[in-house]
């Protein structure tokens, strides 16, 4: 009974080893000869991605392989690259089916892988390694063509092939197992197109500039550049460039094709500033095309110095720039600038083109020649259209130019005529005119006289109000001084009130300048050093020594020394306690200066100290009243 249920396993294990191995197999037959090609699908594959890219084919063969994912695999069920693996091996079995011919071809259809080694077995299971892709001189490629391709021998028995790539700027495997009789058939149709694509560009160009040096007009200039640099970067994307202009020097693949994307913003968008003119038509647009042709100029240089083979990033901000002038395009049509719809039609070609050939690189549409070339057949049709469009504008502009003649041929007609009338209405004017200048100028000539009499009139009398004046100014100045100097004198010797005392030391600075001039009347000298000479101080009107520094205040040892209110009501205060004496009373001074009766009180004994331990120094003076008081206290 064990026997048979191990039996049963061994049998299960292999007729599934089988089946599994029979869905994971391609059969070539001459069934597959009679239509071309077979096409290898994702889930014809295995992989195993080699993120550092150090395994050897011996190392790798002893490792587990893996069914592809879902998000591996594109809509038409290609194998789709991911960012994250610079380096994959791929693996698939195939199997001749008894054909009469066993001599295939294995080609990759993308020029842009930038390495692949395949290993394919022999009869005996022995592997030869062979390489190919853009990172290598194309000499040394096994076949001739641009895209990369390998002699396939087929058995009857399954082989399993190996390849080990490096997708560089690839996104998608596309790989097929083709006759040799349908490569031929494909190539020769395949060249044949692109030959006529190159042969069209070439004919715009030379056609183009020959328009250029002959009417020196400088949009032709800017056609011819574009074109250049549509048919380099074509160049660059099927691989004509590297198999016939440098294919000793496979580096310069991604740097040419850089230049050739950055051109192709560059002159696209000088020549669609100056066709549909951005100037005049859209300011704002004009400013914006400046700018993206400043950026996509820094972004080269960038591109260039950090990351020269990350073309995708030119690419991607490419377009960018297309959408916006496309849209400017079809708002400036809108606005009445015909020309603009021959400029829309090349673009909208473009766009369908471009549009084409990306779904088909990846992978949502098949790979049919048309969807492949979709790109160089809509760049004809822009080219063309834009040599139509150039033809449209430069007639537009030339009707305009006639019309314009014409109507300035009327406009001048009218003016001739307007210029006649105008000489009659001028001749009488002018006779009308001088007649009534004679008379008025008669007129002006007496009132003349007589304002130069009145004139010399009101100048006498002028100069007699300016001696009054000056008479009466020094008269004026003379009574304010005296009536200062007696308002002053009687401040000193008589009771005032506090308005009238405030006319006299209306502020800080006046009664500061007051104290200055009582303290250093008879002389500077410094407390510290005895020195003689001053600068200017901090404080104003106070002293600053030269020698030591010391900076001495008006207010320094003086009752106003680190007063806590307005130094005019303490002056006044002084002025109060000097006069009265005795008699008033703390809550008076309150009550007069509108202080605190505590300060007042404060203030009060302060004065009455100060005066009573100076009365030695009074003696003998004949200074009276509070400027006395006020001189005492300074010295005390």
């Amino acid at each position: 009974m064990k026997n048979v249920w191990f039996i049963s396993v061994v049998l299960i294990f292999l007729i599934t080893k089988k089946y599994a191995t029979a869905a994971n197999t391609i059969i070539i037959s001459d069934q597959s000869a009679s239509k071309d090609f077979k096409r290898i699908t994702a889930q014809d594959l295995e992989v195993y991605p080699d993120h550092r890219g150090l395994m050897s084919f011996d190392q790798i063969r002893n490792q587990t392989f893996r069914s592809l994912q879902a998000k591996e695999i594109s809509s038409n069920g290609e194998f789709l690259f991911m960012k994250k693996d610079p380096c994959v091996w791929i693996r698939f079995t195939v199997q001749g089916a008894h054909n009469k011919n066993n001599h295939w071809l294995l080609e990759f259809l993308d020029f842009n892988i930038k390495d692949i080694k395949l290993y394919l077995p022999d009869e005996k299971g022995i592997y030869t390694e062979f390489q190919s892709g853009y990172a290598y001189p194309f000499s040394s490629r096994e076949i001739v063509h641009k895209n990369l391709d390998f002699s396939l021998t087929l058995f009857s028995q399954p082989q399993i092939i190996y390849a080990r790539i490096e997708p560089g700027s690839s996104t998608v495997l596309s790989a097929e197992i083709k006759s040799y009789e349908g490569f031929i058939q494909y190539s020769l149709t395949e060249y044949m197109l692109l030959g006529l694509f190159y042969g069209i560009m070439l004919v715009m160009i030379i056609y183009n500039l020959i328009l250029y040096t002959t009417v020196k007009e400088k949009y032709y200039a800017y056609y011819v550049f574009y074109a250049a640099c549509v048919a380099l970067a074509s160049m660059c994307h099927d691989g004509i460039g590297f198999q016939y202009f440098w294919p000793t020097h496979p580096e310069w693949n991604k740097i040419i094709q850089l230049l050739a994307h950055f051109g192709l913003v560059v002159w696209t968008l000088l020549y669609s500033k100056w066709f549909l003119n951005t100037k005049t038509n859209s300011p704002k647009t004009d400013k914006v095309i400046q700018g993206m042709i400043v950026l996509t100029c820094m972004l080269l240089v960038g591109i260039l110095i950090f990351k020269p083979t990350q073309i995708g990033y030119l690419i991607v901000a490419a377009a960018i720039p297309f959408v916006i002038v496309y849209s400017v395009a079809i708002k400036i049509y809108n606005t009445g600038f015909k020309p603009a719809r021959f400029f829309i039609m090349a673009f909208s070609f473009f766009f369908l083109g471009f549009i084409i050939r990306i779904l088909t690189y990846f992978g949502f549409i098949n790979n049919s020649i048309v969807a492949v070339y979709s790109y160089n057949i809509g760049v004809v049709l822009e080219m063309i259209l834009f040599s139509v469009a150039i033809g449209d504008k430069i007639k537009t502009i030339k009707e305009e130019r006639e019309l314009a003649l014409v109507e300035k041929d009327a406009i001048q007609q009218k003016i001739i005529e307007q210029l006649h009338e105008n000489e009659k209405l001028r001749t009488k004017v002018n006779r009308e005119l001088e007649e009534k200048v004679r008379e008025r100028t008669e007129e002006v000539e007496r009132k003349n006289q007589d304002l130069n009499e009145a004139n010399t009139k009101l100048k006498e009398l002028t100069d007699q109000a300016n001696q009054w004046n000056i008479k009466l100014d020094l008269d004026n100045r003379q009574l304010q001084t005296e009536i200062k100097e007696i308002e002053k004198a009687r401040i000193m010797l008589k009771d005032v009130k506090f308005d009238e005392f405030s006319s006299v030391f209306p502020d800080e600075r006046s009664c500061l300048q007051y104290l200055a001039e009582l303290k250093w009347k008879d002389g500077y000298q410094c407390k510290k050093c005895s020195n003689s000479t001053f600068g200017k101080s901090k404080t104003p009107f106070g002293r600053r020594c030269t020698k030591c520094n010391y900076d001495e205040s008006p207010t320094t040892d003086t009752l106003f020394h680190r007063l806590r209110f307005p130094i005019t009501k303490a002056f006044y205060m002084v002025y109060l306690v000097s006069l009265k004496d005795n008699s008033l009373t703390v809550d008076e001074l309150s009550d007069i200066l509108s202080l605190r009766r505590e300060t007042c009180w404060s203030f009060r004994k302060k004065i009455l100290e100060s005066r009573k331990n100076s009365k030695t120094s009074r003696k003998g003076t004949e200074e009276d009243g509070w400027a006395a008081l006020a001189l005492i206290s300074i010295q005390s």
